[in-house]
């Protein structure tokens, strides 16, 4: 009976039954399994929680940016009594500058009337709709860096449409319609025969007891204006220029009371005669006028 007892004792012992050691140890190694797993909810809390806390930050951000883009606008908008108030300054500014009828720089309406205010496009384009409502003016941008002013107001008297202040309008009018009639584009030696055949140029003696010096109205200060535009000819030798048609003629000028003013010249020869040049002036007429 002893020796079956020792026997089961021998097999039980290769299985080595835990003692009072092995079982504490499961314990730890049960306590860590807790422990770890602890750990590791914690960590996944403590990431969710930065997480949120990040997306608050940047939802904070945005906030913060959509605002000081709010503000940024606002501030681009002057009140009402401060934009009056400047567009007053800057159409007085034009219509004095206007008087040399040459191009009004955009740097000197920022520097001498804004003092380089910030609110210059809403200004300018306040200053714009009052000369064109109230005086009947078109504020036009040439070059991007200049304007000039166009009148609006139609006149059936075509060479009284620009100002009358000058005996010189006469003349440019005059050498427009040489250049319109001569298919909108002229020689500068075509032009001065054309006006020799006046009695405006003699010979090669631009002087005019009315007009001044004709070359230098026309080649320079009518091309300043803007009313001409001056190119050289290519391949030209020596060198040749030609005239065309400026920017601020292009928009005071109908060219139908041009073909009507020739008409009148030549007895009231048929406008429909100069088939070239009447087709253009009824292309180029104004929306509402017949021709």
């Amino acid at each position: 009976m002893s020796q079956r007892r020792s026997r089961r004792v021998i097999i039980d012992d290769d299985e080595e039954m835990p003692g009072p050691s092995q079982g504490r140890r499961r314990n730890v190694n049960r306590n860590s399994d807790d422990e770890m797993s602890l750990w590791s909810q914690t960590q996944k809390s403590q990431r969710k929680k930065k997480s949120k806390s990040q997306n608050n930050s940047r939802n904070d951000d945005d906030d913060d940016s959509q605002s000081q883009a709010s503000q940024s606008r606002s501030q681009k908008v002057p009140s009402e009594d401060e934009l009056n108030r400047l567009m007053g300054h800057v159409v007085r500014y034009i219509l004095v500058s206007d008087r040399s009828r040459y191009p009004i720089l955009r740097q000197n309406i920022q520097k001498n009337v804004l003092n380089g205010s910030k609110y210059f496009r809403p200004v300018m384009e306040h200053a714009a709709d009052t000369l064109k409502r109230v005086f009947g003016y078109e504020l036009v941008s040439v070059d991007s860096t200049k304007y000039i002013l166009v009148n609006e107001i139609a006149n059936d008297r075509p060479h009284l449409t620009f100002s009358t202040e000058k005996t010189s309008m006469l003349l440019l009018f005059l050498a427009l319609s040489h250049i319109f009639m001569s298919d909108e584009v002229c020689s500068e030696d075509s032009l001065w025969n054309f006006l020799r055949k006046l009695n405006i140029v003699d010979g090669d003696d631009f002087r005019h007891e009315h007009f001044g010096d004709v070359q230098q109205l026309i080649s320079v200060e009518f091309v300043k204006q803007r009313y001409l535009t001056r190119s050289k000819i290519e391949n030209s030798d020596p060198e040749k220029f030609q005239y065309q048609w400026g920017s601020r003629a292009e928009r005071e000028l109908n060219k139908l009371d041009v073909l009507n003013f020739v008409s009148r010249v030549f007895r009231n020869r048929p406008m429909e005669s100069w088939s070239n040049q009447y087709k253009i002036a009824v292309q180029n007429q104004p929306q509402g006028r017949e021709p």
